[in-house]
This record gives C-alpha cells, structure tokens and sequence, in this order.
C-alpha cells in the first residue's frame, strides 16, 4: 500500500477518534451519564470497526487475488461481530441507544472528516495514484 494511502487511513482513524470524544461528550450532555456511557460504547465500536476496516484494506491492497476470498471471507465475519455486539450492547447490556448511536456515527464523521483534514498535497497525491492504479 502506498504511503499517501497509509497516511489517509490513519488520517481517518484520528479524525474517527477525535469525532468518538465529541460526540460521546455531545451524548453525555444530552442524555446524562447513561448517555455519555452509551456514547462511549458506541464510539469505542465506531474506533474498533474503523481498525478492522483499515486492516482489512491494507491486506486487501497487498494479497493476491486467490487470497482475497479469505479476506472477504474476514470481512464478513467483521460485519457480523459488529452486529453482534451492537445488539448486544442495547439488549444485553441495556446501553442507552439514542447515545450509542451517537456515539457509533463517530465512524462515518471520521470517515468524511479525515480526507478533509489531509494536506492538499498529500490528498491530490492520493487521487491521483487512485486513478492511475
């Protein structure tokens, strides 16, 4: 993987983690302590579901295709893990579900938030190694 690509995913990563500590802070003051708990779950997932995404894309980028069938095969036990867990945590656990997504919606900000944040030569670099390969 080339390392414009690297420096966007972690520039991702941080931007879903710096929108996992506002948001869960967002919750906890909307919803109270049971908010800011349930903030924090669905922010941790948001963070842990983004690690598992980037894994899976530098591994995805670096494999042979006879290996990728593996890794599709990874990448849907991810999904299912997640949704797992995300059911777990509103039935089992009782987590406060209005504040849990909240939290868990920490990836889709970083995910639309990080790129932004990238330094124009490094997000045009980026693009255009996209384009060419």
């Amino acid at each position: 993987m080339s390392a414009s690509r690297n420096a966007l995913l972690a520039r991702i990563g941080k931007a879903v983690a710096v929108s996992g500590i506002v948001l869960t802070l967002l919750a906890g003051a909307l919803y109270g302590l049971h908010g800011l708990l349930g903030g924090a779950a669905g922010a941790a997932l948001a963070y842990a579901n983004w690690s598992a995404i980037a894994w899976l894309a530098e591994r995805v980028s670096s494999q042979a295709v006879r290996s990728r069938g593996r890794l599709a095969i990874l990448a849907t036990l991810k999904t299912s893990l997640l949704m797992a867990t995300c059911w777990i945590a509103l039935t089992v656990v009782g987590l406060h579900s209005r504040a849990f997504i909240i939290g868990i919606s920490a990836l889709v900000a970083g995910i639309l938030i990080g790129p932004l944040t990238m330094p124009e030569g490094e997000s045009a670099s980026t693009e255009a190694g996209e384009s060419n390969g």
